[in-house]
C-alpha cells in the first residue's frame, strides 16, 4: 500500500542542489540549497553571484505536490548552507530558522510569520572548521528536550565559542573534543 511520487522539482521555484530540509508544523518544506558549493574552496567564481538560498516549498492548492516556492533568505554570504532546523515560536507567529554553514551556526528570525526573514542572520555559534565543504557543521535538528542537536564532520572545530564571546572555547584534540562528533546545545 506504499507509493512512491515527486513532490518537488526544479520546475517548482528553480530550486536545485538541496542539501537540507525540515518540514514545518504546517507541511511546509524548508531547503537549503548549495549552488555555489565548492566554489571558494576550488578558486572558482560563484554560480550564482547573488548566493544559494533559503526555500520554502508548500503544497498551497493541497494536490500532493509542492506548487509554491518561497525565497525565505538570499544572500551573497550564504554559501554552501548544510543543515536547517525551524523552530515555530510557541506563543507567536513566527519563527527561527537555524542553519549550518562553517565556520557558524547562524539564526535567522522571522517575527511574523511571514516566509522572509526579518534580516541578516545572527550567529549562534562560531568556529567550525570545513568551510564551503560538506565536512563542516551540518546535520541540525531540536530534539525533543528543546535542545539544539548538530554533527560536526572530521575537520573538527577550532575556538568554537558562542556569538558573544562568553563561555569556554572548544578546539579539536584527541581526548575531549574529537572531531566526527554530535554536539548539543540549548537554542539561545
Amino acid at each position: 500500500g506504499l507509493e512512491l511520487s515527486l513532490w518537488a522539482s526544479e520546475e517548482v521555484g528553480g530550486f536545485c542542489n538541496p542539501t537540507c530540509m525540515d518540514v514545518d508544523h504546517k507541511g511546509r518544506v524548508w531547503v537549503c540549497e548549495s549552488v555555489n558549493y565548492r566554489h571558494t574552496l576550488h578558486h572558482q567564481p560563484p554560480r550564482r553571484p547573488e548566493g544559494d538560498r533559503i526555500l520554502i516549498l508548500e503544497d498551497a492548492k493541497g494536490e500532493g505536490k509542492a506548487d509554491k516556492c518561497t525565497v525565505f533568505y538570499q544572500a551573497p554570504e550564504i554559501l554552501a548552507p548544510l543543515g536547517i532546523a525551524v523552530a515555530k515560536d510557541p506563543v507567536g507567529p513566527g519563527y527561527k530558522v537555524f542553519v549550518c554553514q562553517s565556520p557558524d551556526i547562524l539564526v535567522f528570525t522571522d517575527k511574523n510569520g511571514v516566509g522572509k526573514a526579518d534580516g541578516p542572520p545572527k550567529k549562534l555559534l562560531t568556529g567550525f572548521n570545513g568551510i564551503d565543504h560538506d565536512h563542516g557543521v551540518h546535520g541540525i535538528l531540536i530534539g525533543p528536550d528543546m535542545k539544539l542537536y548538530f554533527s560536526i564532520g572530521d575537520p573538527g572545530v577550532k575556538d568554537l565559542q558562542s556569538s558573544d564571546g562568553k563561555g569556554r572555547k572548544f578546539t579539536s584534540n584527541e581526548t575531549d573534543v574529537r572531531a566526527g562528533t554530535i554536539w548539543r546545545c540549548d537554542l539561545d
